[in-house]
């Protein structure tokens, strides 16, 4: 699968893909489709094409793009990967771009977040039914100038008890549990507000691509895909 600016994106595993600048996924109205040709169709909601052909969150707390999910759950071994345009964060919200996740939090998800108006960062988070076991990984750049209205390549990386966040390419933040996830039963993938936990979307941001593997991505093909993606957004 091309993409303008580098090498092929990785398709081993890939189940759930997204580009709205692909006029296959998106042209106009409401309804968007899977390229993988797994998950079919996608609705959005308060959500408009932005001029550089991205998925545009436009309304606090409900815009977003929601697929029923049908690939084969398996939630021990996953990789999502998101690239997203970061505006100016309002203090205390967060910015929801990809998330599989359950009103009880069992899931995943992958956001921006500034807790108190000056130290925003990129967080993976995911937990199983029982809340018993979650991870938490983050990722900061500061001063807060530095770090809004940029692009990120954002991975997070499932592995068993290995999880890991990877930021344009490089790995940012890794946690060992003390055992696996085991599976997710949340049969939605949905890009910005996510409808079944306490997580908003942030209004400007800009998704331009959401990929979803059925087994973890190592360290070269995540940056294989980094480098398939960032001629995009002149990223280096």
């Amino acid at each position: 699968m091309s993409c303008a600016g580098g090498p092929d994106l990785i398709t081993n595993g890939l189940v759930f893909h997204i580009d709205p600048s692909n006029p296959k996924c998106y042209t106009s109205g409401s309804t968007c489709k899977d390229l993988t040709n797994i998950n079919g169709n996608g609705t959005l909601t308060n959500v408009s094409l932005s001029s550089d052909k991205a998925f545009q969150m436009s309304i606090y707390n409900s815009s977003r793009v929601y697929f029923n999910r049908s690939y084969t759950n398996i939630s021990d071994k996953h990789t999502i990967i998101v690239s997203a345009f970061c505006p100016n964060l309002t203090q205390g919200n967060f910015g929801s771009l990809i998330a599989s996740m359950d009103i009880n939090f069992a899931g995943w998800i992958i956001g921006f977040y500034d807790p108190n108006g000056a130290n925003p960062y990129i967080q993976f988070y995911g937990a199983e039914d029982s809340g018993n076991l979650y991870f938490d990984l983050q990722y900061s750049i500061t001063p807060k100038a530095n770090f809004i209205n940029r692009f990120y390549v954002i991975a997070g990386v499932i592995n068993n008890n290995l999880v890991q966040l990877y930021v344009n390419g490089i790995l940012r933040s890794s946690q060992s549990l003390a055992s696996s996830l085991g599976v997710n039963t949340k049969n939605l993938i949905e890009l910005g507000y996510n409808s079944d936990g306490d997580n908003w979307t942030q209004n400007g941001i800009k998704i331009y691509s959401a990929s979803v593997y059925n087994r973890p991505l190592n360290s070269v093909e995540i940056l294989q895909n980094y480098n398939a993606l960032k001629g995009r957004f002149r990223l280096t």
